[in-house]
Formats: C-alpha cells, sequence, structure tokens
C-alpha cells in the first residue's frame, strides 16, 4: 500500500498539498508531545509563505481552499489531550509552544 504522502507532487499547486500531508504525518508520530504542538506554531507562522498554492487560477484557489479546510483540522487535531503531556497539564495557557528548531 501507498503512502497518500510519499507520492510525488503531479502539478506545483500540488506541492503545499504534500508538505501539508507530510507536517500531519510528522505531527502524529512525534514523540514528545510538546515538539508536535510546537510544529503546528511554526506552521501558523509560515502558511501563507509555504502552506499556499501561488496564483489566482482555479486550481490554485481550490488547492488554497482545500489547504485553510486542512489547517482547520490540524487546529483542531492538536488540540486532543494526546498532544499534551502530563507536565504540561497544570497549564493555564495551552498555547505556551517551546520552539523545536525544526523548519518546513
Amino acid at each position: 500500500m501507498i503512502a497518500v504522502h510519499t507520492l510525488a507532487p503531479e502539478i506545483r499547486e500540488d506541492r503545499p498539498l504534500r508538505r501539508m500531508a507530510l507536517l500531519a504525518d510528522v505531527m502524529i508520530g512525534h514523540e514528545e508531545p510538546g515538539g508536535a504542538r510546537a510544529l503546528h506554531f511554526q506552521m501558523q507562522f509560515v502558511f501563507f509563505s509555504v502552506f499556499q498554492a501561488e496564483g489566482i487560477g482555479p486550481v490554485a484557489m481550490h488547492r488554497n481552499g482545500m489547504l485553510v479546510q486542512a489547517r482547520h483540522l490540524i487546529t483542531a487535531m492538536i488540540g486532543l489531550p494526546l498532544f499534551y503531556s502530563v507536565a504540561e497539564a497544570d497549564d493555564t495557557d495551552p498555547f505556551s509552544l517551546d520552539a523545536s528548531g525544526n523548519d518546513f
């Protein structure tokens, strides 16, 4: 069985979708709960430069709509309790993240 995130992009507008699939895969498989949250935090800062297709054509607009939906789903996913460690459960601010140094 072939994983979706291992497929090569067919067209230029598919590259941001592949990046989003790779990000979700890395976040789910991350060993440290704070690390996945740090990746999500970094994604928020670079979303419009890295996770958006260039152009205003129908394909780019379609891909960008899908990427915005994926962003909302990843934000909902990162809010699940499995992405919080026991030590972080006492924090009052669930979005206080530490930088992990991962680049996109």
